[in-house]
């Protein structure tokens, strides 16, 4: 019989350039795929598929070392056909951590990617933020059915029909909020969160009446865990970016990881890249609390 198989694909961001991470695990061996750029579905598509049936075969020959080959030989494919600029595979066998790096950062620069490329990971900052919940609660600082706004007193957080919006409602994607807020109106559409202040979302907030009670049914909102961002920071006293670097990234060793990027970082940062593979700029969010850098 062979082993278990985890494998997970997606797509990570919310513009046209997204960074598609890809993972398996199976006979103890963890693979991370990762790079930066715009594809179709199907292309999306074509590659979970592949890394399933690679995943799936070499779990049932027994043999770590024939994937991580097959998935390179993916990744140098990929970035010779001109689909990625470049892009990172880690690999985890037991103790022993490779790194294996392809293409360029960016063609405008062309410099290799290692294992000290630090990417924006856009939505995927979402698992900090839950990560910091959970830590939250272990604690003993907060419940998961706390009311946000119990945290954030200077908002003015919609309830629908006397139901509040709680923490776990934010941490589940049922809190009926929008998935962005409404008067978002970016002055720069290649950095469309950079004006947005927390006054901005403090007036939306005040405004918005929630159009079913909380806790009903999922709906995404990037709005929402922003702002359960924001609460936990509240709650801790210290701005988002500290909680971040104090409760995940610094006890595990994270630290070219963070959400306000230090020089070190900074100069290991990849650019994005738009829709058709041409070079953007890096996003700014200051407000609501919510991308991270890794």
């Amino acid at each position: 019989m062979s082993p278990p198989l985890r494998l997970r694909a997606h797509s990570i961001g919310d513009r046209g350039t997204a960074k598609k991470l890809v993972t398996h695990r199976f006979h103890g061996v963890t693979h991370v795929l990762h790079y930066f750029h715009n594809d179709t579905m199907e292309k999306r598509m074509k590659l979970f598929f592949a890394c399933t049936l690679l995943a799936t075969a070499a779990a049932h020959a027994g043999a770590a070392r024939p994937l991580e080959a097959e998935l390179a030989r993916m990744a140098g494919a990929r970035v010779a056909g001109g689909v990625v600029p470049g892009l990172v595979i880690g690999t985890i066998i037991g103790k022993e951590r490779r790194v294996s790096a392809f293409g360029v950062v960016s063609r405008v620069a062309p410099r290799a990617p290692d294992a000290d490329t630090v990417y924006e990971i856009g939505s995927v900052s979402k698992t900090f933020t839950a990560l910091l919940l959970a830590d939250a609660v272990a604690r003993g600082e907060v419940k998961l059915d706390d009311p946000v706004g119990a945290l954030l007193p200077g908002y003015a957080i919609p309830r629908h029909q006397g139901r509040a919006i709680s923490l776990l409602d934010l941490a589940t994607q049922t809190s009926a909020l929008p998935r962005l807020p409404l008067n978002l109106m970016p002055k720069r559409a290649d950095n469309p969160y950079a004006d947005y202040a927390e006054a901005d979302l403090k007036t939306f907030l005040a405004g918005y009446a929630l159009p079913r009670a909380p806790g009903a049914r999922y709906e995404y909102s990037n709005l929402g865990y922003g702002l359960l961002g924001q609460a936990l920071a509240a709650q801790a006293g210290k701005p988002y970016a500290e909680l971040v670097r104090q409760r995940i990234g610094a006890p595990l060793g994270m630290h070219s990881t963070g959400v306000a990027l230090t020089p070190a970082m900074r100069a290991q940062l990849a650019p994005g890249h738009g829709a058709r593979g041409q070079q953007v700029s890096n996003w700014d969010f200051p407000a609501p609390a919510r991308c991270a850098r890794t």
